[in-house]
């Protein structure tokens, strides 16, 4: 059982850092790197009465989140399709249940009693592939369209780990998206400069099951389903 939370920031900083070398007529490396600093509160706001920790419920928010992706990205005049590796680790307080599992369908989906449960700070380290398709200004290249979309998702699988679990082997998968408006100007034959303006999304889940007790049917889970999304701006330039 995972209950819902709303994150109350009281500070927040991110450090962006990207290398794309070109490789043979169409073809590019894309190299990300993000680290963002969160301090502030999460705060219960769903389902968090059966494990004792009603709506309202206020948990301490202290954590790096780091995203790591390697991108192969391959020209098709307007518009870049790629795939690669994502690299997710973050750290936030969670919930890590206890079942009883009483039946299961034939679609394979379980049901049964909560016996226990509590919200303690959970490690997520993930490793995906990733695959997408993503405007040419991603990664600078000036264009004479003013819209832009990108769209990328990834699976994979994932450790999770707190005082209860001890590295847990979980699956994970998400989707990102950027959408908006862009600007380019070519300062120079082989140099241009990209502005673009708009929103974006990411939404990350990540599940984890462990097996304690094979008589009586009992498992070990821990689950979490992230999304942050907000507006954006940034400045591209491409050599």
């Amino acid at each position: 059982m995972s209950v819902q939370t709303q994150v109350q920031t009281i500070h927040f900083s991110k450090l962006k850092q990207k290398l794309t070398k070109k490789l043979g007529e169409n073809g590019y490396l894309h190299v990300q790197l993000m680290h963002a600093k969160y301090e502030g509160n999460i705060i219960v706001t769903q389902g968090g009465a059966a494990l004792g920790v009603p709506n309202g419920t206020s948990k301490p928010l202290d954590t790096t989140w780091f995203k790591a992706d390697i991108l192969y990205l391959s020209n098709l005049e307007s518009v870049l399709v790629g795939f690669g590796f994502r690299y997710l680790d973050y750290k936030k307080p969670e919930t890590t249940s206890r079942f009883h599992v009483t039946s299961t369908d034939d679609s394979g989906m379980s049901s049964g009693n909560l016996l226990s449960g509590t919200v303690l700070d959970t490690e997520f380290k993930s490793y995906n592939l990733i695959f997408g398709i993503w405007d040419p200004s991603y990664i600078g290249i000036p264009t004479n369209s003013y819209f832009f979309y990108d769209v990328a998702a990834f699976i994979g699988f994932a450790n999770i780990k707190n005082e209860i679990v001890n590295q847990s082997d979980a699956w994970s998968g998400g989707l990102e998206g950027n959408l908006g408006l862009k600007y380019s100007v070519n300062l120079t034959k082989n140099v241009g400069l990209t502005a673009r303006f708009g929103v974006r999304f990411l939404y990350c889940k990540m599940t984890g099951q462990e097996k304690i007790d094979e008589t009586k049917e009992e498992f070990i889970v821990t689950e979490t389903m992230d999304y942050w999304y907000g507006p954006f701006a940034s400045l591209n330039i491409f050599f």
